[in-house]
């Protein structure tokens, strides 16, 4: 029987040829991966080493961070303003009495500053305020014309304390929220007050004697919770001895006392500061 030598089988059908010919290799095409696979594998990826830096997932996870020893960091307070060094030193050269600018009359008309600017009132035309520039010069603060405020916020309940008083038909206000230098020591809650009328009518007060109804002097003191004197003096004077007290007083006597007597004056306020 002859050899079916065509390319058919036995049921006629040709047969396919799958061969690239001599000494060429079948190659096999696989399937590309989808990119959007692999972009999800990548975002599930990061999720897990973000939710799970160490590769710990789980309750081991759980059980890792209830057995740690140590805290956790505390989140930064949103209260916190950094300064720098140099906002610092500014800083404090602003709310530091150092120096006080006095006019200067012997100055010349090339004269760079500094200035005192000066209201001298509105014009009546435009409605603008006219400001005079006086030639000035810088003069340093002497210690007996700072006073010192020696209460705190928690007593008087106020973050600055402001006292006021009434001289020669007039009201003059001082706030005490300034430093000052002293004897390489910074002092707190200091005002400057350079008329001794002034400071006679801040560091004293007027008192009533209950048995005779005779007014006399005394150093203000600080209020307790029911208003009565603790026997601790408000202010004092920097650097100053027991004479510039009793120069105040008499100040205070004659502009402010009318019926003045000083041996009704038992003053505790004035040993504690002659003390101190």
């Amino acid at each position: 029987m002859a050899k079916n030598i065509s390319g058919n089988n036995r049921m006629g059908r040709p047969r396919k040829d799958n061969s690239l010919g001599s000494g060429q290799e079948e190659k096999v095409v696989k399937p590309e991966k989808s990119d959007i696979a692999e972009d999800d594998k990548t975002d599930q990826k990061i999720i897990n080493e973000q939710s799970d830096p160490q590769g710990i997932s789980g309750a081991p996870a759980i059980i890792k961070e209830r057995m740690s020893s140590v805290p956790p960091i505390p989140p930064e307070s949103q209260d916190i303003e950094y300064l720098t060094q140099e906002e610092y030193n500014i800083g404090s050269m602003i709310n530091t009495l150092d120096v006080m600018l006095v006019e200067n009359p012997e100055a010349s008309e090339s004269h760079l500053g500094p200035f005192i600017e000066r209201c001298v009132g509105r014009d009546p035309e435009t409605g603008k305020m006219r400001v005079v520039r006086v030639r000035a010069k810088e003069v340093k603060i002497a210690p007996d014309q700072i006073m010192q405020y020696l209460g705190s916020v928690v007593q008087d309940h106020q973050s600055v304390h402001s006292p006021t008083i009434m001289y020669q038909r007039r009201r003059w206000g001082y706030t005490f929220d300034r430093f000052y230098m002293h004897n390489n020591k910074r002092i707190e809650r200091c005002c400057l007050v350079l008329d001794r009328g002034h400071q006679a009518g801040l560091m004293y007060e007027k008192m009533v004697d209950k048995k005779s109804n005779k007014a006399f002097s005394r150093i203000r003191q600080i209020k307790g919770q029911d208003g009565q004197g603790t026997g601790n003096p408000m202010y004092k004077v920097v650097g100053v001895k027991e004479g510039y007290y009793r120069d105040l007083k008499r100040l205070f006597e004659r502009h402010f006392l009318k019926r003045g007597d000083e041996s009704l004056a038992d003053d505790i306020g004035l040993k504690m500061l002659v003390g101190a």
